[in-house]
Parts: structure tokens; sequence; C-alpha cells
């Protein structure tokens, strides 16, 4: 394969992906107001009129309780399957009252209310969405091009920790950004595919640690890793463990190995390369974008109401791009 056809296999993946993404996303329902949650409560307010606390949604197959875990922008936060498999359940009933065009709830008060359902445009789509769909393609470009450009080993680990990245985002921006209605099933297969991206970015990462800028050891480090990332993509599409958010453990576990990969290349390559300080910039960015920001902006009062993990998440993978882009120009000029 030349550098021609690796550099379109970069772009037509590129757009394979993102335009997914915003295919799901630009096609889920759309509401006439706005969703909000409010301490314990679940708001609704449309332009021009007094917000309303909901008690519980109508629905053909059984009133659905309001939560605010129903607005919840990142359900890998959730600490049991239970729970998890409630909000899955809970969604799949409000999109099927959903295809009828109107959603109807019963207020805090006793009022019955209607909310009309509409398609959904591409001015409906948040500017957050947007900026997920702008890292994501940072991230594998980046990645994408440092392959194509001097295919190796490394340089192949370094392109599938972009590639693993990229997805966990795409996916994240079409649940993330929805208004409140999303098809259960949909959710939770964005939800899984989501968290299992991460965890295997955090398999290619440690791989990359151990094998660039030299090889540790002829210790099979790198199948090991990848045979964690994979035990972890399983517990959590067949929900073994406590909760979803048993994807944090397995991703930190990872990510210890890749800490003393990353120590150990710093003091054991020669400084005068600038590979090994470069390698560990990549490593802090990425683990600054997915591993600390995005456990602590789990929690609303870390960021701030208002702000979605997500959005934040994406912010700071601006810093690991740019990460990236230090050890693609290092990477292209030594190896």
């Amino acid at each position: 394969m030349n550098l021609q056809l690796r550099i379109g296999f970069v772009l037509s993946l590129l757009v394979l992906l993102l335009g997914a993404a915003f295919y799901l996303s630009i096609n889920l329902p759309e509401t006439s107001g706005h969703f909000y949650a409010d301490e314990n409560r679940l708001i609704y307010q449309e332009q021009g009129k007094d917000a309303i606390a909901i008690s519980h949604f109508i629905s053909s197959a059984g009133d659905v309780e309001a939560e605010t875990l129903l607005l919840i922008p990142e359900p890998d936060i959730i600490e049991t399957f239970t729970d998890f498999n409630r909000l899955m359940y809970a969604h799949t009933l409000l999109g099927k009252e959903a295809k009828s065009g109107v959603l109807q709830f019963m207020s805090v008060v006793g009022e019955s209310n209607t909310v009309l359902i509409r398609d959904r445009h591409i001015a409906d789509l948040p500017w957050d969405f947007w900026f997920q769909l702008l890292v994501a393609a940072g991230v594998w470009l980046i990645g994408g091009v440092v392959w194509a450009a001097q295919p190796s080993k490394a340089t192949g680990l370094y392109a599938l920790t972009g590639l693993f990245l990229t997805v966990a985002i795409a996916t994240a921006s079409v649940y993330s950004t929805r208004s409140l209605l999303i098809d259960g099933q949909l959710f939770r297969y964005l939800s899984n595919i989501n968290s299992s991206n991460a965890i295997l970015f955090s398999s290619a990462l440690a791989s990359l640690l151990w094998y660039y800028p030299q090889r540790l050891g002829r210790f099979p480090a790198v199948y090991l890793s990848f045979a964690a990332g994979i035990a972890g993509a399983v517990t959590v599409f067949f929900q073994i463990g406590s909760g979803a958010s048993d994807s944090y453990i397995y991703t930190l576990l990872i990510y210890m190995a890749a800490i003393v990969f990353a120590a150990t290349q710093w003091f054991y390559t020669p400084p005068q390369t600038g590979r090994a300080r470069c390698i560990v910039m990549v490593f802090a960015g990425d683990i600054f974008r997915d591993g600390v920001i995005r456990r602590l902006s789990a929690y609303p009062c870390c960021i701030g109401e208002g702000v979605t993990p997500a959005a934040v998440g994406s912010v700071c993978g601006l810093f690991a791009d740019v990460c990236r882009y230090c050890f693609g120009t290092v990477t292209l000029s030594t190896i």
C-alpha cells in the first residue's frame, strides 16, 4: 500500500466515523421545549412559558418516573448495572411514545402536559457536538497521518490510540448532546462502544509506551495489554461486574502499567533524541484528557452546572492533540 492509499484510508475512515456520528445525532427526536435538572427534579420549559416540574411520563407500557438520571450525559458513571438497565429501559419506553409525535407527562401538581416532538435540524445540534467531532478529527488525523507517512509497529500503535479515542469521542458526541430522547437500545450500544474503546485506548497507549522509543524487553507486554483491554471490553458488553463505572477501573489499571512504561522510557532513552520526553508528553496529554478530567467532570460540582462531561473532556482533548502533534513531528524525523 503506497502513501496515497494510506492517506486515502485514513481520510475515508475519518469520514465514515464522523458521518455516522452526524447521521445518528441528526436523526434523534427533538422536543419543542427544554429539559433540565434542578436539584433532584426534572424540569421542562418552553420558550416564554413557566418551568414545569415533572412527576412522571405517561407511557402505554407504564409510567416512567421523571428522574434526573434520564438526562445523564455519560451513562458509564452509573455505579450499578441495575440502574444502567433501568435507564435504558426508560429511554426505550419514551422513544416508543415519541414516535407518535407527542410525549405526555404529569407535573408534580397533578397537571397533564404534552411535549411536541419534531425532526432534528442542523441548527439544533449544540456547539459541543461539533466541538467533540472537531477534537475527534484532530486525534485521528494526527495519529493516522503519522502512520501513513512512516508505517511501522510504533506508528501503528500510535494510530490505534487515535482510532480508539476517536471512536469513543464520536459515540459520546451522539448521546451526550441529545435533547432528552434517544432509543434505549441505541443508547446502550453507543455507551458500550464508548466504554470499550476507552479501555482499548489505554491498552494501545500502554503498548506504545512499552515499544517506543525503544523496546523495554522481550516480555509480551503488548499482547498482555491488549488481552486485558479486550477482557475489559467483554465485561462492558456482557455486564460482568458490579456496574458500568467498572470500566474506569479497568482503564485505570492499564494506565498504571502505562505510567511505569513511560517512566522507564524517560530514564533509559537518550535525552538528546527528544523522543522519551515527547512520548511522555503524549501520555500526559491523553491521560489528562481521558483519565483525570473525564472522571472528575462526571460530577457537576467540579465543573459547574450546564457543562457536560463530554464537553469538558473534549476541551482537554485539545491539550492531548497538541502533545500528539509534537510526538508526530519527532516520530517522522527519527524513525
